[in-house]
């Protein structure tokens, strides 16, 4: 979506950061925000990713400004986590961000929880002056994004790369944030503002000079408002009365959220999760594909396959469970497809849209249809070197459907919103298409109680207590009659 500058001047600029730096190609790389995303292929070493920010020219949501110093801010942070569990290494103590106390409060994770998953944080600059410039430039891990394979996941590599995006999806939100506040990465993690806004400053909410929220209601708060005001400033016909109403009548449901947990919200997305197929055969792998592919499909325990099934009167359940099975003849595993192939989820593309909050307002849980079997499977299973009992990373579970519908309104007013902002061939379609979802939610929350019970429907031929005759008036008639 975000125009590429001239390759001369991506090449100066990389001069510039280190002019001993060869580079042998320089690749467009497809962004899965909008950030313009180049692959240097260098003559010795391995390839760098660099990011820019978007031109000038594309308008951005509040949420959707200082996503390169957000990026830096997650990687550096999540770096340290590591390397604070091993001996103290030289300069990274003198980084407010790497400060042992953010590990003491913050981190259930173990050494390598991420390491794997994560891009190497090279550098990341945000330079004033008459040409302000802001860039960030790290080294990527390997993998394709899944969109962007030459051949689609076959059912089985769909299966197996869903449970891994679980398994990711909760190695991420095993990190909670080192102040233990909520909001968006940019305010917790204190990020200054980008040089490349003319006068710098922030514009995501009002909550960077408090360096985050501390309870998740607020923090929330602060980002529905956000995109609120987003389409207020260009006047969108929009319901925002009845968006307020309802965020005010279950917004007590958000202070059960305790833990500021790490979200990496577009995690989970085929555009932005980052996947490696290999065809070796004979070789035993520890990776969560192999783990994954000795589960028969009988032993997995099913979830609502429907929406609405989370608003039953049965306490909706997000676990996942291993069933009891004796009878394992005839199972159908998921090594149906060719000898020997696997695929690997070996991370993500970006990490600039993060918050600390509740696990459930990544846009994965807010998608239809909703997360299949093997996602939730991967997402309450342990990690390695987790205790079975540790506290669950989902609050509250009761209430969560409830939780879930705010989020879906939230994604739905971006997704309509943004298509004002960047309107491009398909906007109308995808507006309405976001439009329609924002009133089924509404609808939705509007069937439940202030307390999420469902409401009591009356039956087809109960008249309405509002239209019932009082118990004196209708004795006075009969005694007129």
């Amino acid at each position: 979506m975000a125009a590429a500058p001239p390759e001369s001047s991506v090449l100066s600029l990389l001069s510039g950061i280190n002019p001993r730096l060869a580079v042998k190609e320089l690749e467009v790389v497809p962004s899965a925000r909008f950030q313009r995303l180049y692959n240097v292929k260098v003559a010795e070493g391995p390839s760098l990713l660099l990011a820019l920010p978007p031109p000038a020219v594309i308008r951005l949501l509040r949420s959707e400004r200082s996503t390169l110093g957000s990026e830096a801010a997650v990687l550096k942070w999540l770096s340290s986590v590591s390397r604070e569990k091993k001996p103290c290494s030289g300069s990274g103590a003198k980084e407010s961000m790497s400060k042992p106390a953010g590990v003491a409060l913050g981190s259930e994770a173990t050494e390598d929880l991420l390491t794997g998953y994560l891009p190497l944080l090279v550098r990341h600059e945000s330079i004033s002056g008459t040409l302000p410039v802001e860039y960030t430039l790290v080294r990527p891990t390997r993998g394709t994004p899944i969109s962007s394979l030459p051949k689609p996941p076959s059912f089985s590599e769909r299966r197996a790369l869903d449970f891994q995006t679980g398994q990711l999806l909760r190695r991420i939100a095993s990190q909670v944030s080192p102040t233990r506040k909520f909001g968006i990465a940019a305010d917790v993690l204190s990020v200054p503002p980008s040089a490349v806004h003319q006068p710098p400053r922030r514009f995501e909410g009002n909550l960077s000079d408090s360096k985050g929220a501390e309870s998740w209601r607020v923090a929330f708060h602060s980002l529905m408002e956000s995109v609120l005001r987003d389409g207020e400033d260009l006047t969108i016909m929009l319901n925002y009365k009845n968006v307020r109403h309802q965020f005010a009548r279950f917004a007590h449901l958000l202070d059960a959220v305790k833990e500021a947990r790490l979200v990496v919200v577009d995690a989970g997305e085929d555009s932005n999760t980052l996947v490696h197929r290999s065809c070796e055969v004979g070789k035993k792998s520890s990776t969560p594909a192999e783990e994954f592919k000795a589960v028969p499909l009988s032993k997995l325990a099913r979830v609502p396959r429907k929406r609405q099934d989370l608003m039953g009167k049965r306490r909706p359940d997000y676990r996942i469970v291993i069933q009891d099975d004796i009878n394992e003849k005839g199972d159908q595993t998921i090594t149906d497809g060719l000898p020997g192939k696997q695929i690997e989820l070996t991370g993500l593309r970006q990490w600039s849209n993060c918050i600390f909050g509740d696990p459930l307002i990544a846009s994965i849980f807010s998608k239809t249809p909703l997360p299949s079997e093997d996602f939730w499977r991967g997402f309450d299973k342990p990690l390695p070197g987790q205790d079975t009992t540790s506290p669950n990373i989902i609050d509250d579970r009761e209430n969560a459907h409830i939780r879930i519908l705010l989020y879906e309104c939230y994604h739905a007013l971006v997704a309509l919103v943004g298509e004002y902002y960047r309107p491009q061939n398909d906007s109308s379609k995808k507006e309405l298409a976001a439009r329609k979802h924002l009133s089924s939610v509404l609808a939705q929350l509007e069937e439940l109680d202030d307390m999420g019970r469902q409401r009591r429907r009356r039956p087809s031929g109960e008249m309405s207590p509002a239209k019932r005759p009082r118990s004196g008036q209708e004795s006075e008639d009969d005694s007129e009659s």
